[in-house]
């Protein structure tokens, strides 16, 4: 019952060891009702607390050497939170102040939302907020999403501004920024970059109907997954309808035979945890596993679950908070036959379902008829007529 791949000799427990492939850090903020998390791209000295030395500011860098008349400086006068905040001051119609944050990992396609605590002191003309795209050459590619913040004034407000992340994006920067043809004196403080994904989930495809005394595979997969590493997952089962017999890992979570997959199954409880290995990552809607049971003597409706708190940890997850934890349940319903010829369902093969199988040759299986198409070929035929009459003749 268990799996190893590619010579692997240990795995320890749930600790990931995550390469340095991995190393910004997302906060994650769970928009449940929506079905969306709010991702937020860690920003170095985001809110200006780290201590200034010979004039540098900790994670910022200013395009231009600062003038007289146009200038920043950290100041403890103002903060939205924490002590400090970082201020500035523009006399000139000719000249401006601006600062970069580091650059931030993006990833293409997406809109990220930046924003800034603002404090606009009287008689500020405008100040600016600017979010500015990079590729891996750091070279700028798209355009500049900006605004020119003139009101309120004489109070923090939050400033935002959009911006799409171009094919070739790999990084962006925030600026705090004072334009040449504006005066100012303004406010910074507890800068962000975030942006919206759709949570992940488990999916869980299980047949509609099966037999008695047969074997029927169940699959467990992932939705909307975003460099998923590992999961650990519990699927609730009747032990007195179903057996487990074995559980592989699914194709498109193997990535070539490299990953791992351990599992146990004991009174209608199987527990699977699976792992990627080394820099390895699973996106998009994906299969994670293969169950198969034994179906075993007793007919009727059954229900498999994944279990609420089954954890999905992406590639960056270092503590449990990061880790991804099931919402709700995920249910698949099954109704076990005696006989799939009995294609009404009434619990014995007759004429009757001789003559429902016999009005719909040549149909194509589907809707409320697609358990019709016995023998699988994707066709209503005589095939299938002969093996409810083969049946009959038994009974």
């Amino acid at each position: 019952m268990r799996h190893w791949r590619q010579g692997v000799v240990w795995f320890s427990a749930f600790i990931l060891m995550v390469s340095s492939a991995f190393t910004f850090m997302e906060v994650r903020e769970v928009d449940a009702a929506a079905g969306f998390q709010i991702k937020e791209v860690k920003i170095p000295n985001a809110g200006f607390e780290e201590e200034v030395t010979n004039s540098v500011i900790p994670g910022w860098t200013p395009l231009w050497k600062p003038y007289e008349d146009a200038y920043y400086e950290i100041t403890t006068d103002r903060a939205y939170s924490g002590k400090q905040s970082v201020r500035f001051k523009d006399t000139s119609t000719t000249k401006g102040a601006i600062l970069q944050s580091a650059a931030l990992p993006v990833k293409p396609g997406i809109e990220y939302t930046a924003s800034a605590m603002m404090y606009l002191e009287e008689p500020t003309v405008a100040a600016t907020l600017l979010l500015r795209f990079y590729d891996e050459n750091n070279k700028q590619v798209g355009t500049d999403s900006l605004f020119h913040y003139r009101t309120p004034k004489n109070e923090w407000f939050k400033a935002e501004i959009k911006g799409l992340a171009p094919a070739n994006a790999k990084y962006a920067s925030v600026f705090a920024s004072l334009s040449n043809f504006f005066t100012a004196v303004a406010y910074y403080d507890d800068f962000k970059l975030t942006y919206e994904q759709k949570d992940m989930n488990v999916t869980l495809q299980a047949p509609a109907t099966a037999t008695k005394g047969t074997s029927i595979t169940v699959k467990v997969g992932v939705s909307d997954a975003v460099d998923l590493y590992a999961a650990d997952l519990n699927l609730i089962y009747d032990p007195n309808v179903l057996k487990v017999t074995d559980v592989v890992l699914d194709p498109e979570f193997e990535h070539d035979q490299k990953a791992f997959l351990t599992w146990k199954a004991k009174d209608g409880r199987l527990r699977i945890i699976t792992s990627q290995l080394q820099s390895q990552v699973v996106n998009g809607n994906k299969g994670i596993a293969n169950v198969t049971f034994q179906v075993l003597d007793q007919t009727g409706n059954t229900t498999l679950t994944i279990e609420q708190g089954s954890i999905l940890a992406p590639a960056h997850a270092q503590t449990d908070d990061e880790l991804v934890h099931l919402l709700n349940d995920v249910k698949a319903r099954m109704t076990i036959l005696d006989s799939m010829e009995d294609l009404n369902r009434d619990g014995v093969v007759n004429l009757i379902d001789l003559l429902l199988i016999a009005k719909k040759l040549d149909e194509k299986p589907a809707g409320s008829i697609l358990h019709y198409d016995l023998n699988g070929d994707g066709y209503i035929d005589v095939t299938d007529l002969g093996l409810v009459a083969q049946v009959v003749l038994k009974n």
